[in-house]
């Protein structure tokens, strides 16, 4: 649909339409009026004189779609939050036609203060399908005004100029070793969360058929204030996605809702990281094994004991279970809990993303999980990093995956090697293995020795995209150099914070630029470069050392490369 089709019909000749807006202006300044007039009141005037309205409508649908005119629902807008300025200038200028950007809406921000105006209002945005909500004032307590204040040079004993308003509460402190009173502001507790549940009982009631992301993170919400929405959650049929992270709704809390997704069959992804809980998992395990509709858990950084992880392991051994994606980085899970997660891979058929980093299963957990790596059917992405596994555990999961079918992404970072102990399946890992795009060894205590035992497991691999090492103990440039000149589907690569020297760090990169067939060192020594050898089709390498300067001939080297090639983003 062309908005200058639409000019023409009502008979507005476009090329007049700035002489029209000059000539108005032009009147309006002659006029002299004493009350002031904002700019945007002026602005709306000019508009609605030059413009029928339904025509401006269809200009500023246009304007907010992003120049899209149709009937697909896709049609991207620029999101109506907090963070968008023109929303504003909008809103003031074209307040006639602010109910279509209302309406053609899909996320919104609110701060509390506007959520509660607003409560009864959100059903303007018609299409709303993701809502956040901001409880930014005290966060972190039960109390407002939590900073006792002293008037530290108002006595109240003396002069007072400081004028206190009605609605403050004060109290009479004194102080014995100054001989002083002072005047202190007393803690008033603080109903900021008990508004926003109200608010969000009477929202979760209206009738919005499109919202499906409930995001209530930081809000401070607390057991009590989950129970007050409890029922209106538990009927409501359109949400799917809740964010309730960083709320200290404790045990109780979650308990409530448990209670809810034994009703609730549209939640899918349930994020309850930092809630405050011990034992909340053995309440979600029992929900988990009657519901049939969660998909994804996020339960990171809450405590949870042996108790409660083997009672969430029971609850995904339901046959009907659909959960795809478990997350429960930070937990302190030991190797107990590690075999009870273990023996789920064996009988749950429905995840894909297992996210177990930042736990203590050390080798024996470890040993567990891979024991059952290969006979899950769909796993494709694993997280064990920093879980106080050494070689010998780190050893078995190499070797599980030299026949795993599913797993696409690993990461095995911050787990240090046993250096006394071989590391024997590393290369075969590689070298077999025909699904693994990312693998992260990153913090791993690897070797030169390590290095080149992926360089040789490369020269076969054809299907990893993603490899990071950084932060290991390499020092040879050689492997990497073999690594260029034998695998081209490798796509980046991070060795950040190595041990190279200097020189050879300026050979490494003339190799991986191809941009002369020989160099020569500050020594005097030449190298040859075979550049028809190199083959890589690297697109991002990450060799920075954060804090050493870099040489005058590499910072040249690498400006130099820079204009040439731009496929290839190089990080020193």
């Amino acid at each position: 649909m062309d908005k200058t089709m639409y000019i023409i019909e009502e008979g507005q000749d476009i090329e007049l339409l700035n002489e029209s807006i000059t000539d108005i202006l032009l009147e309006e300044e002659e006029e002299e009026e004493e009350k002031y007039i904002s700019r945007f009141v002026k602005g709306q005037s000019i508009i609605h004189n030059i413009l029928p309205i339904h025509i401006m409508q269809i200009i500023f649908y246009y304007t907010l779609t992003l120049g899209e005119f149709n009937n697909n629902e896709e049609t991207v807008l620029k999101i109506w939050d907090s963070k968008n300025n023109d929303r504003y200038s909008l809103e003031i200028v074209c307040t006639t036609w602010c109910s279509i950007i209302k309406a053609s809406c899909r996320s919104l921000i609110l701060s509390l203060n506007n959520l509660e105006a607003n409560t009864f209002r959100i059903t303007h945005y018609t299409y709303l399908k993701k809502l956040e909500i901001i409880n930014n004032v005290n966060n972190d307590s039960d109390y407002s005004d939590f900073e006792e204040s002293d008037d530290d040079e108002d006595n109240i004993d003396g002069n007072n100029s400081k004028d206190y308003g009605d609605d403050d509460i004060y109290y009479d402190y004194f102080d014995q070793h100054k001989n002083i009173t002072y005047r202190r502001k007393k803690r008033v507790p603080n109903n900021n969360s008990d508004k926003l549940a109200k608010c969000l009982t009477t929202i979760l009631k209206l009738s919005l058929p499109n919202l499906y992301t409930l995001n209530l993170s930081m809000s401070n919400l607390k057991e009590r204030h989950i129970e007050s929405i409890k029922g209106p959650l538990s009927t409501n049929r359109n949400i799917t996605k809740l964010h309730l992270d960083s709320c200290p709704i404790g045990d109780q809390g979650i308990v409530f809702l448990a209670d809810i997704l034994e009703s609730n069959r549209s939640i899918r992804q349930l994020d309850l990281q930092s809630c405050g809980s011990i034992n909340g998992l053995e309440y979600l395990g029992r929900a988990i094994s009657n519901n049939t509709t969660l998909e994804k858990l996020t339960w990171s950084y809450n405590q949870s004991h042996y108790t409660s992880v083997m009672c969430l392991s029971n609850g995904l051994r339901n046959e009907h279970s659909q959960m795809k994606s478990l997350i429960l980085k930070g937990c302190d899970i030991e190797g107990w809990g590690a075999l009870s997660l273990a023996d789920t891979l064996a009988i749950n058929k429905s995840l894909k993303e297992l996210d177990l980093g930042s736990n203590q299963f050390g080798d024996t957990g470890a040993i567990s999980l891979a024991s059952k790596l290969n006979s899950h059917p769909s796993l494709s992405i694993l997280d064990l990093s920093s879980n106080l596994i050494s070689t010998e555990g780190l050893d078995k999961i190499l070797q599980s995956i030299q026949s795993n079918k599913t797993l696409t992404n690993l990461n095995l970072s911050r787990n240090p090697l046993d250096l006394s102990i071989p590391l024997s399946n590393l290369t075969s890992s590689l070298e077999f293995n025909s699904t693994l795009i990312s693998l992260n060894l990153s913090e791993c205590d690897l070797n030169n020795s390590h290095f080149e035992q992926i360089s040789i497991a490369l020269k076969s691999n054809k299907k990893l995209k993603k490899l990071n090492l950084s932060k290991n103990n390499l020092s040879n440039i050689k492997p990497f150099i073999t690594i260029i000149q034998s695998n081209k589907t490798l796509k980046s690569i991070y060795i950040s914070k190595h041990k190279f020297k200097s020189n050879d760090l300026f050979i490494l990169l003339n190799f991986i630029f191809k941009l002369k067939e020989s160099i020569t060192l500050d020594n005097g020594n030449i190298i040859n470069i075979d550049t028809p050898s190199i083959i890589h089709q690297l697109e991002y390498i990450d060799l920075s050392l954060p804090h050493n300067p870099l040489t005058k001939n590499i910072n040249l080297l690498t400006r130099e490369f820079r204009k040439v090639n731009s496929a290839t983003k190089i990080k020193i």
